[in-house]
């Protein structure tokens, strides 16, 4: 078992150069599956940059392929809102120059950018590239259920693997650990793409698929111990499972109900299994509630001296300058990307954050509005929503703006695939499909048709 995280890295590599929608999910799984090859592989544990330069050939030349492949590649891609974040992510180093932040450690000062900007390359510039209609994003989905739900099996199978202080991981050197963050950021993807996807036939096969992607992302989530991720992927789901399945009757609408008990049994189980294995209950009210009060108490710190310093409200107190404060600890920046943004880098910043906010906002109502008749569709507009309001949510506990590459991918795909439907139509929405939900429609429309009167009186 030691060697599945290396074959499906193999895999991913290979055919991502050719497809880019497994190009898409290397990049999606990148940080979980890194982890899960340097448990068992000594290579890869030696030379930890070693999975990253391979991702980023394979990336660069899925997005070079895509582009020569795609008509008007440009199209949604080159934007105002590509440039807003750009422009954000290029003032935060300009900002380096009056910033009161020193680079003393791996997540403090200028070392934040310097280790976040490779990601950025990959997610932010390249990443959109390889996505270029609904029906490749309805691949990416499928894709997913399979390649995570594979990824998600090969660490918890892992002797190398285990608990300490309710948090899975493997030893590294010395005491060090890796990081549970990986895991649980894919790990709340996948269960949010098991427990959405939906559409076309549905065969036992891919009931279970779907289902499977749900429990294994749960459990991988849940065992990481990242209280937030587990929480905002539970509520994200309950949001938008009504918008991923369209209720055509009360039928439609118990079967809801029905995939909604399912899931929450399942997550049940599979919290009371998670819970079981950790060495500490980091689920009571107690150390969730403390949790919460630290990020909030230090995002407050944060607004408190920036409107104390009227004269850094247009250009930021400077990149990381909550490192520079007197009492934060060892806490290194303020894990709220959104008060970064505004008392770091100034209210003009904040402004284009917000303004690519609304954009994506419009563009996802404009997109589902067009695929909520289509039952395929639907589920994969629904997905990539959720993944926008799950990745928006997690960035007001957790990582800074050099670590929010999936959040800025996200809306950056949802705005290029809305521009390139509405110039160019998509292939999805094209397609009929084989006992999906119009299927039933239509046929419902027909014996209600012939069940009607003529103009004689005489049945039709």
């Amino acid at each position: 078992m030691q060697y599945l995280p290396l074959l499906i890295f193999a895999v991913l590599c290979i055919v991502g150069l050719f497809r880019p929608a497994w190009a898409m999910v290397l990049l999606l799984v990148m940080f979980a599956l890194k982890v899960a090859m340097q448990a068992g592989i000594d290579i890869f544990r030696a030379q930890p940059a070693l999975t990253n330069f391979m991702v980023a050939g394979v990336v660069f030349v899925a997005a070079m392929s895509a582009c020569l492949r795609t008509p008007r590649p440009l199209l949604g891609y080159a934007t105002p809102w590509l440039l807003m974040v750009v422009s954000i992510l290029l003032w935060s180093i300009m900002s380096l120059l009056w910033t009161p932040a020193v680079a003393t450690g791996p997540n403090v000062g200028s070392n934040i950018i310097v280790e976040g900007f490779p990601y950025f390359i990959l997610s932010v510039l390249l990443g959109p590239l390889l996505v270029s209609s609904i029906q490749d994003w309805r691949g990416v989905t499928n894709l997913m259920l399979v390649i995570g739900s594979c990824v998600a099996l090969s660490i918890v199978v892992s002797p190398e693997f285990t608990i300490q202080q309710g948090r899975i991981g493997f030893k590294l050197e010395g005491a060090q650990r890796t990081s549970p963050l990986a895991i649980a950021q894919m790990g709340g993807m996948l269960a949010i793409f098991g427990a959405l996807s939906a559409g076309g036939r549905a065969t036992g096969l891919q009931t279970a698929m779907r289902f499977g992607a749900f429990l294994c992302g749960a459990l991988i989530t849940l065992m990481s111990g990242t209280r937030g991720q587990a929480i905002f992927a539970l509520g994200t789901i309950a949001v938008f499972l009504p918008a991923s399945r369209r209720l055509r009757n009360v039928g439609s609408y118990f079967s809801l109900i029905l995939v909604a008990g399912v899931i929450s049994i399942g997550a049940y189980l599979t919290f009371m299994y998670a819970l079981g294995q950790a060495d500490t209950d980091r689920w009571s009210a107690g150390a969730i509630t403390r949790a919460a009060e630290g990020r909030q108490w230090s995002a407050l710190m944060m607004l408190n001296e920036f409107i104390a310093s009227p004269a850094s409200w247009i250009q930021g107190m400077g990149y990381n300058a909550f490192s520079a404060m007197g009492g934060v600890g060892e806490l290194g920046y303020v894990h709220n990307l959104y008060v970064e943004v505004l008392s770091e880098l100034g209210i003009p910043a904040f402004l284009l954050l917000v303004m690519v906010f609304v954009r994506a906002g419009m563009a996802a109502k404009t997109l589902y509005a067009s695929a909520r008749h289509h039952s395929t569709a639907r589920s994969a507009v629904s997905i990539l929503m959720a993944m926008i309001v799950y990745q928006a949510l997690i960035a007001t506990k957790e990582g800074n703006l050099w670590s929010a590459w999936n959040l800025f991918a996200f809306m950056l795909i949802l705005i290029r695939l809305e521009m390139r439907a509405r110039e160019l139509g998509d292939p999805l929405l094209e397609q009929s499909e084989d006992l999906g939900e119009e299927a039933f429609e239509e046929e419902d429309a027909e014996l209600a048709a012939e069940s009607e009167p003529t103009a004689a009186g005489q049945p039709a």
